[in-house]
């Protein structure tokens, strides 16, 4: 992290202090307070990001920066260091012993870094100081993907562009429809949900659901045995061969649902990409004359992204299904 001492938050303008729990923003650099990022919940400078702006630190004047002749740059991202240092203050390597002063940072690798991620051979790449690594994901915010630009594409996303663009240019160019995303597979229809393919994701719930009949019928068959080890209820008889059916039904219900989300694992970025160039589209062409940038930077802003409320809610209403299917179990148990 970089050394943010004396420089003031954008949202309430107070000065960081040395151990102050500080948030950069993704996609343009700016250091906020973690407290102000969450509450305001996006960077303070998010109508500027549509232009690719990135945040600069303050002048020479201010405790952040110092003339160029009292800067060394690190050899292996070239960011700009107080002098004397011993390690870089953005990617902590070590230091050369040799004098390479120089007042701003060194201009980052054109083209996308390599293996089209933002890394290469020599170690971590520059994410704070290469908008196209952190943003655009080595493309050009200019670059079309169908008849949309990177930049309204990246707008559109948020949070892990980086991650996204560059599969969208595949599936563009190469006409791909898998794309692998882990996340898909292991979060399921909460990770539809929070990226708002709400369709998907009610259908993935209502499969989860119905996965999840066969084994409420099986601990209705098993409760009472159950409760009556526990001593809280007499001994009571348990129909084994309705247990072994719904477990096996459990075992059905369970590959099923295992191999629809393995699946559509497979076709979750193509979905998603579906989705960002129809709604970009549609924001686009909504667009009236004279554009307000700021405005159409937040209706892309507001209608892609992420959703954490819905994650929140799903998961919410989950867990209360379940507890109330349990309640009902014990009431027609006679418990």
């Amino acid at each position: 992290m970089s050394n943010y001492t004396g420089v003031k938050c954008p949202v309430c303008s107070k000065k960081f202090v040395r151990d102050d729990d500080i948030v950069v923003c993704p996609l343009c650099g700016a250091p906020h307070h973690r407290g102000c990022y969450f509450e305001k919940n996006e960077c303070a400078f998010t109508a500027d990001h549509l232009s690719g702006k990135e945040w600069r630190p303050p002048t020479p004047e201010t405790p952040f920066a110092k003339a160029a002749d009292d800067t060394l740059s690190c050899p292996s991202c070239g960011a700009a260091n107080l002098s004397g240092a011993i390690f870089c203050q953005i990617c902590g390597k070590r230091m050369a012993s040799g004098d390479s002063r120089q007042g701003v940072c060194q201009t980052p690798p054109e083209g996308p870094p390599q293996g089209g991620f933002p890394w290469g051979s020599a170690g971590m790449y520059n994410f704070q100081l290469d908008p196209k690594a952190l943003i655009y994901g080595g493309l050009s915010p200019d670059e079309k993907i169908e008849d949309e630009t990177v930049r309204d594409l990246a707008m559109y996303v948020g949070q892990n562009s980086v991650y996204y663009l560059p599969r969208f240019k595949s599936i563009d160019r190469e006409s791909r429809t898998l794309s692998f995303n882990f996340a898909a597979l292991l979060f399921g229809f909460l990770y539809y949900f929070y990226r708002k393919m709400y369709l998907i994701g009610v259908l993935l719930l209502v499969f989860f659901i119905i996965g999840a009949i066969p084994s409420f019928l099986q601990a209705r068959e098993l409760l009472p045995q159950i409760i009556h080890k526990w001593n809280l209820g007499p001994e009571a008889y348990v129909n084994h061969v309705a247990v072994a059916h719904y477990q096996s039904l459990v075992n059905v219900t369970g590959t099923i649902n295992f191999f629809i989300g393995l699946i559509l694992s497979f076709c979750a970025n193509r979905f998603y990409y579906s989705k960002a160039l129809s709604d970009v589209k549609k924001i686009r062409m909504s667009r009236t004359e004279p554009i307000d940038e700021r405005e159409y930077a937040g209706k892309l802003s507001s209608k892609g992204g992420v959703s954490k409320s819905a994650v929140v809610v799903s998961a919410a209403a989950i867990i209360s299904g379940y507890f109330l299917a349990a309640s009902v179990l014990l009431y027609m148990g006679g418990f």
